[in-house]
């Protein structure tokens, strides 16, 4: 099923027109004709991410001027900050390389933390995000951990990827407003290997677990009773999840509700597809136009659905509103959010 369009859809598609509209004639099939377009990927082979760049990398070609050929080059690290800094420094500006980073790298991470930070996340090229997400945290069957009280109490060890994904994040700042005794084990180099280290008894669970990415990978243990979804760390719920508690039915100040509306805030941007600063508008428009082309396209909805991604479209335009709004927020509440993120006593990195 075609996923809806939204006014930001709609102006995108205005702005996308022709190149010759726009003064450009030979910009769109005569510029991308014969090329290899690049998709960097914050992280390595296996689990949401690199479905979602896969799957666009296969289907897209066929929706974009030229018909280029699309690869994925992964680019693991500091989760998500060492592609993205490669993206806005390095990568080429013509359209040709385009990347695909974790949410909180390009969004909160520089308003927390811009140490090792060398890019303007206002200055990237958005394209657009397949899917908003909600996320969780889940722990192991054979843990005795059932309830949010629980994790302020006896409280949980579980995985991380590194600093700026939700997997470390979240935690920490669930630590600090709310009491909860996370233990961060961080540096697994992909997601996927905090599952391996969930079965061998290395962790007990994992939070900051997109629910499209858990279905799509862990379905069967979700069916044998090998995981208890303990909580939903976003703003609204998911849909098919209405018993299971969400963080922010824990808030009792406005402080809290503050810090975590601009903590949670990236997941409405779900899994971003963005370019490097300076792309011509004309070839953003392209690539706009034709990523929610793709999005479009039933031979990708039927790819998506024996993958069991989700498919919610989230067009560049409204990211880009959304990262124009976090970089607008008052300096005492960004301080305050940081402020939250300094429990670090929790982190133990893997070596």
């Amino acid at each position: 099923m075609a996923p809806n369009m939204t006014r930001f859809a709609a102006a995108i598609f205005w702005l996308a027109a022709s190149c010759g509209a726009i003064g450009a004639p030979a910009c769109a099939a005569d510029f991308y004709a014969g090329k290899i377009v690049k998709i960097i990927l914050s992280t390595a082979p296996g689990g949401g991410y690199p479905d979602y760049a896969e799957i666009l990398a296969r289907h897209m070609p066929r929706h974009l001027p030229g018909k280029p050929t699309i690869i994925v080059q992964n680019m693991p690290g500091a989760g998500g900050v060492i592609a993205a800094n490669y993206i806005y420094n390095k990568a080429e500006r013509d359209g040709t390389v385009f990347g695909l980073v974790h949410r909180a790298a390009v969004s909160t991470l520089p308003l927390f933390d811009p140490k090792g930070v060398f890019y303007d996340t206002a200055k990237f090229g958005w394209i657009g995000s397949m899917n908003s997400e909600v996320s969780l945290c889940a722990v192991w069957h054979t843990v005795p951990v059932a309830s949010f009280a629980d994790l302020k109490t006896r409280g949980m060890i579980v995985g991380g990827v590194g600093l700026g994904s939700d997997t470390d994040m979240l935690p920490y700042i669930m630590n600090h407003l709310f009491g909860t005794r996370f233990k961060v084990v961080s540096g697994y180099g992909r997601a996927t290997d905090i599952n391996l280290a969930m079965e061998r008894g290395e962790v007990e669970g994992r939070c900051g677990w997109s629910v499209s990415t858990m279905r799509a990978e862990s379905q069967s243990w979700l069916d044998e009773g090998k995981l208890r979804l303990l909580l939903q760390v976003s703003l609204t719920k998911h849909p098919s999840l209405p018993a299971v508690p969400l963080l922010m039915d824990y808030v009792t100040t406005e402080r809290q509700r503050q810090i975590l509306e601009l903590q949670l805030a990236p997941s409405l941007m779900g899994r971003p597809f963005m370019t490097p600063p300076g792309v011509p508008a004309d070839r953003l428009a392209l690539l706009r136009q034709a990523f929610l082309d793709t999005i479009a396209d039933p031979a990708l909805q039927a790819d998506a659905a024996t993958m069991k991604l989700e498919i919610n479209p989230v067009p560049g335009a409204a990211i880009e509103q959304l990262i124009a709004k976090l970089n607008a927020l008052p300096k005492e509440v960004i301080a305050a959010a940081k402020d939250a993120m300094q429990k670090t006593e929790d982190i133990d990195v893997r070596r």
